[in-house]
């Protein structure tokens, strides 16, 4: 008789065995398949919200926790939230992110997802931007935004602070 392993102990759905990854995700429709809005990601979705009242002063957030406790997933769940795609969401998770239920009005971003990576955050920030404004003006004239983004990036300096807050 074959001698048990831990791995025949535990049946893991395929859900938990990759990390969520912004860029390659956000286009996925499976992405939240067995997402769990724990009680954790419901606080933070509340302070989010409330932020997003006038007049608020609740205007930045930091979201901790260790590998593999939904972090990115989260941000990938609060992207659509703001693009106003949670139509696309699992039923369970619909109820849960209703701006009905925050008080606030439904709010409509473009989403520009940054992944860092060994470079300057502005840089990274620059890129996603390009890359996001690529895909919204991908056809006929390019736009002037991403023109200038793309001098901005070619240059030999890293961009300034300022010229990614002006971007």
């Amino acid at each position: 008789m074959r001698e048990k392993r831990i791995l025949d102990l535990f049946q893991i759905k395929t859900r938990f065995l990759r990390s969520a990854h912004l860029e390659r995700d956000f286009h996925d429709p499976q992405a939240f398949s067995g997402y769990v809005v724990t009680d954790f990601a419901q606080s933070c979705l509340e302070r989010v919200a409330k932020g997003l009242k006038p007049k608020s002063s609740q205007r930045a957030w930091r979201m901790t926790g260790d590998y593999g406790s939904g972090k990115s997933s989260f941000a990938l769940l609060l992207a659509h939230w703001f693009a106003g795609n949670e139509s696309s969401f699992p039923p369970q998770i619909r109820k849960m992110v209703d701006f009905h239920r925050f008080g606030v009005q439904k709010p409509r971003f473009v989403p520009v997802l940054v992944t860092c990576s060994k470079q300057a955050l502005g840089t990274s920030i620059l890129k996603s931007l390009h890359q996001t404004v690529s895909e919204i003006y991908g056809r006929g004239k390019k736009s002037k935004l991403a023109a200038d983004l793309e001098h901005i990036l070619s240059g030999k300096k890293e961009p300034s602070d300022n010229q990614v807050l002006d971007a």
